[in-house]
């Protein structure tokens, strides 16, 4: 008989789940559905017994019928050593509650297998880290307002205003060129600065933006599946959080050749589950917090990648 294993979620609020498309509820589900032991719990519910981390989790039963469920059957409070892997779903933003999440399971490194390890969590920024490959497009980290507007002035569509710790298209700005010199766009970068005691991530605004950006869901280095998400009418985003919709694609010889550069990379560093956001020829996120795409993959493509994930992760512990 298989053996049965225990599963540790740290995660949102379950009131925040989409009970439709949560990628950690096909996953729970899954093992779920094999018999296995689910745990979640928030990061507040963490705590450390000198250097061993612990957790306080609800014991969940999770199925799917029109759209997921679950039942709270217990309570459990264990050493998180004691689990069979441990999944890091906690959704930005990066703030200092975030950061102290980390730090407490960064002492859980390679005692537990972990997706995605929190300590490369902690070194790579989202947005930050595709300056690292050759496929970003120009950009300017800066606390200065002037010297963003001045730096922004070169480009004949504008530039896009990021801030680093958040995800789903929050807080992102498109400053077109025909407002770059309107006082309004100063008090506006300043804003976001937090009056420049904070940079920003700016960025050329790409043309075709409007027509999209392909998702490309990576597991142990390799593609999972893609699609490609449109935003919605009157906005540039297509953040599926901010409205946009998603819709099948193929993948080009250059965005393979992203893959073959960044895959490899994410695998050396425990990120197992990664999402790679690109515009045309242009890496401009690789979602590492907690990356959604199962729900879209699966439904586009009429696949359940969620047990390539599990039949993994059994195989290795």
């Amino acid at each position: 008989m298989p053996k049965r294993h225990a599963f540790g979620f740290v995660t949102e609020p379950l009131t925040r789940f989409d009970w439709k498309a949560e990628t950690t509820l096909f996953i729970m589900s899954e093992l779920c559905s094999r018999g296995h032991i689910i745990l979640a719990c928030e990061p507040k519910e963490l705590f450390l017994k000198q250097s061993e981390p612990w957790g306080r989790f609800q014991k969940l039963e999770v199925g799917h019928k029109k759209q997921f469920f679950h039942r709270v059957v217990g309570e459990k409070t264990l050493a998180l050593r004691s689990l069979s892997a441990l999944f890091l779903r906690k959704d930005p933003p990066f703030d200092l509650p975030y950061l102290h999440h980390l730090y407490l399971l960064m002492k859980l490194e390679k005692k537990v297998l972990m997706i995605n390890s929190p300590t490369s969590i902690l070194e790579f920024n989202e947005k930050l880290v595709t300056l690292d490959f050759p496929f970003a497009p120009k950009t300017l980290v800066s606390y200065n307002a002037d010297q963003i507007l001045r730096w922004g002035r070169q480009f004949a569509n504008g530039i896009v205003l990021k801030p680093f710790n958040l995800g789903g298209g929050s807080g992102i700005e498109w400053l077109k060129k025909s407002k770059i010199k309107n006082k309004k766009s100063k008090i506006m970068v300043k804003k976001m600065t937090l009056r420049e005691k904070q940079p920003i991530i700016c960025q050329e605004f790409l043309p075709v933006t409007k027509l999209g950006d392909k998702r490309i869901l990576l597991w142990n280095g390799k593609i999972l599946g893609q699609f490609l998400r449109k935003p919605k009418k009157g906005d540039f985003r297509a953040n599926l959080h901010a409205g946009g919709h998603f819709m099948p694609c193929g993948l080009t010889v250059h965005d393979k050749k992203i893959v073959s550069r960044v895959g490899p990379w994410t695998k050396s560093k425990g990120l197992y589950l990664a999402g790679l956001d690109v515009i045309g020829k242009n890496l401009t996120e690789i979602n590492i917090t907690s990356p959604m795409a199962i729900h879209g993959i699966n439904w586009l493509y009429d696949k359940h990648m969620e047990r390539k994930i599990v039949n993994d992760i059994l195989g290795w512990i």
